[in-house]
């Protein structure tokens, strides 16, 4: 069998995602092909990924294409390209690493026949609730535009009927929408494709990260992976409210803003923007991000909607790091008070101020590794379909919540 694994995108968490996924259906022992832009294939902060999936066997080309943007419009692109590049080569299965786009963009690769498609939607939106937590209603965020574009996509994905539809948040299937989830995507055998290993497998943290990049080596540290801006979803603009309160109440507290996109600022080192904040202006190699939560003193990993769990709570998990959420999110469900995480109200800069002072200057909560949902095997068994998640799964604080089966 050869898989065929196109990932269009360049920015954000896609590139590596994709590259992970082709390295799980390599080590099903398929033959996989990984086409990947220009700008992904010659970055030299994403060397540390491709080496990995080179090493193991998988074969990566070109799309041809210098990169896009997460939006829709890469989704209609991506669907596109499918449809004239990989026409006269379809192999026996077709992988789409983010549907999600895709469907934004109401297109889905046609596929010729006896080929077999498998898409991994990021965000079915399934656990919305009917009525939106108080804090959400009290600024205007009732969701009602995200829970019909849900309806929508998920309407989408069923007329088409993929071979396989895997899911990267746990939440959909043992959360409090997975009556919701399954009464909508049950006709297509969903299955759940942990993400624990994302970050973290063949991977080596750059012990020394503060040094390298230019931070100072001492003193307690929020990491935020990704940009400051408004309008986000991540509420990270939040920050600039209540970083003043926390520096008043800690002096010696950092912030170190690590993001950028790999056609934007190349800059080897961080800038000091004074009240202890500092940026790099560029995305973090995999060793260079791992160091860098290795080293943080607490990683921000607020979520300003109802969506899943972000990647970089794994990573923060295996290296005994707590975590900012938003109350009003899905994660304090799995990271809360006493297990890996702090929740705050993403809104109010003085709870935010309070949960970070709390993470760095508390002896952190931590949650041994071992915990992280699935691994690699656990993550290549569902991906291979011979799986399915079950409560025994959950992080124990869960398992037994009636809530959940």
């Amino acid at each position: 069998m050869t898989t065929f694994i196109p990932e269009l995108m360049s920015a954000g968490h896609a590139p590596g995602f994709a590259i992970w996924v082709a390295r799980l259906a390599r080590a099903n022992d398929e033959s996989t092909v990984l086409y990947l832009p220009d700008a992904v294939i010659h970055s030299d902060l994403m060397r540390p990924n491709l080496e990995l999936a080179e090493k193991a066997g998988v074969e990566i080309r070109s799309t041809g294409t210098p990169g896009e943007g997460y939006n829709a419009r890469a989704g209609l692109r991506a669907s596109d390209w499918c449809r004239d590049d990989l026409a006269s080569k379809p192999g026996d299965r077709l992988i789409i690493p983010t549907v999600d786009l895709m469907l934004e963009a109401e297109r889905l690769p046609e596929v010729p026949r006896g080929v077999d498609l498998g898409v991994i939607y990021h965000q079915p939106r399934t656990q919305l609730p009917l009525i939106p937590p108080w804090p959400l209603l009290r600024r205007g965020r009732t969701g009602l535009r995200t829970r019909l574009e849900g309806r929508r996509n998920g309407r989408l994905l069923i007329e088409k009927a993929p071979h396989r539809t895997f899911v990267v948040d746990p939440h959909e299937f043992l959360g409090p929408g997975r009556r919701r989830f399954m009464r909508r995507f049950e006709s297509l055998a969903p299955r759940l494709l942990p993400i624990s290993s994302l970050n973290l497998e063949g991977f080596r943290a750059n012990l020394e990260a503060r040094r390298t990049l230019g931070l100072p080596t001492e003193g307690p540290m929020l990491v935020l992976v990704g940009h400051v801006a408004p309008f986000d979803g991540k509420c990270r603009n939040v920050l600039e409210d209540a970083w003043s309160r926390v520096r008043r109440s800690s002096p010696e507290a950092m912030l170190a803003i690590c993001g950028g996109e790999l056609e934007g600022d190349d800059s080897p080192r961080v800038v000091d923007e004074g009240n202890g904040v500092f940026r790099l202006a560029r995305p973090l190699s995999q060793p260079d991000y791992l160091g860098m939560v290795r080293e943080a003193s607490a990683v921000w990993a607020v979520r300003e909607r109802l969506q899943g769990v972000s990647s970089s709570i794994d990573a923060a998990m295996h290296y005994g790091k707590p975590v900012i959420v938003s109350a009003t999110n899905v994660s304090p469900a799995w990271y809360t008070d006493g297990v890996g995480g702090i929740a705050v109200d993403h809104g109010d800069p003085r709870s935010v101020a309070r949960g970070i002072i709390r993470a760095l200057e508390s002896n952190a909560p931590s949650t041994d590794a071992g915990s992280c949902l699935g691994g690699f095997e656990g993550a290549v068994e569902a991906l291979a379909g011979r799986c399915r998640f079950t409560p025994a799964d959950l992080p124990a604080h869960l398992r037994d919540r009636e809530d959940l089966r």
